[in-house]
């Protein structure tokens, strides 16, 4: 909590950032990206990014 600097509502997060890097889990769909960057761990990716490779394919 502390080396993040989180507080408040970051604290869901940060929960999920912790269980994932428990978990050996890096990646995540999200549609709120900005909440997650502060996590080095973690690669947050838009559902629309996801769709738009797929398209793409």
């Amino acid at each position: 909590m502390l080396t993040n600097r989180v507080s408040g509502a970051q604290v869901h997060d940060a929960r999920l950032a912790a269980m994932m890097k428990t978990n050996g889990i890096r990646k995540i769909v999200t549609f709120n990206v900005q909440d997650f960057t502060r996590f080095t761990d973690i690669e947050p990716t838009r559902p629309d990014q996801i769709l738009s490779r797929s398209a793409a394919h």
